[in-house]
């Protein structure tokens, strides 16, 4: 039991240093984390809200699912990396164990807004066979396509309604149709989304039969679905695989711990043992990311 005590104090201690940080960052940072509203010349007669930190950090994490590349994104990040810098220095005094919390952190939060991103991008490919659908039936009862687009956003689930209401108000304001289909192949660049914007645009172009052409592209990316889905049973053991590997290293080095402690502490308290666990990382995070890009196929 007494072998415990050392990494328990460690992660308490973290803990309360990352809550600490996490705070006076927030406190600091709420301009670039505070939710994006209207202009202020907009609202001038407006009363100033208070927002609180759990809004910001709500908006944060919204923020960086939905665009992780956008310059707001790429601050929160940098806000990130410090606090997790500044709690493992404090938590334990050396440098290159807050160098590890500062990059594991920082890394876990990028992989985790690719994760929300993918599974946003997964919901609206499911959601679109049956959205082209709908749109090819209304055209057939004799609505235009924006009428069609607006009975859509009406109907449709999130997160597909949103995109679709989002082109519909940028018709209405103005913009070309193909500049709002354009517009929705750039925040959702997915082959399936492509696939249906450039052929609603030919048939706009060339006059061809919108109907049928939404018909067929539906019936594609439904079979497309289909198969997608059996790739990814057939690989499900490989992704499984690849988990457990890149957790069995670090829950061994919990249990020898435990039964040694006096043989793992080297890893924590000398230079060498330090270098040898930001090895074992390295090497763990480029094995799971290798098997990552091999059992990930796209149909």
């Amino acid at each position: 039991m007494n072998a415990l005590v050392f990494p328990v104090c460690i992660i308490g201690a973290a803990g309360a240093a990352g809550v600490a940080v996490s705070v006076v960052s927030l406190h600091f940072f709420r301009h670039w984390l505070r939710p994006r509203t209207i202009p202020a010349s907009a609202a001038v007669n407006k009363p100033r809200t208070i927002i609180s930190i759990g809004t910001m950090v709500k908006s944060a994490v919204a923020e960086l699912a939905q665009d992780r590349r956008s310059r707001r994104s790429k601050k929160i990040m940098a806000v990130l990396a410090m606090g997790l810098f500044l709690c493992g220095e404090m938590a334990t005094g050396k440098m290159l164990f807050a160098l590890i919390c500062a990059v594991v952190g920082t890394g876990g939060m990028y992989a985790y807004s690719i994760r929300q991103e993918k599974r946003s991008r997964d919901r609206i490919n499911l959601q679109l066979a049956e959205a082209l659908t709908m749109i090819a039936n209304s055209v057939r009862a004799g609505q235009s396509l924006q009428q069609a687009l607006e009975f859509l956003t009406q109907e449709s689930q999130p997160p597909l309604s949103f995109e679709f209401s989002q082109m519909v108000s940028e018709m209405r304001f103005g913009t070309p149709l193909f500049d709002a289909l354009q517009g929705f192949a750039r925040r959702v660049p997915t082959a399936d989304v492509v696939m249906a914007v450039n052929a609603i645009h030919l048939a706009k172009e060339t006059g061809g039969n919108l109907a049928e052409i939404l018909t067929r592209v539906a019936s594609t990316i439904a079979e497309r679905r289909k198969i997608q889905g059996k790739v990814n049973a057939l690989t499900a053991q490989g992704r499984a695989s690849g988990m457990i590997m890149s957790i069995i290293p670090f829950v061994l080095l919990g249990l020898l711990y435990a039964m040694e402690p006096s043989m793992i502490e080297l890893l924590f308290t000398t230079f060498l043992g330090n270098l040898m666990l930001l090895a074992v990382i390295v090497m763990i995070s480029a094995g799971a990311y290798m098997i990552d890009k091999i059992v990930n196929v796209s149909v």
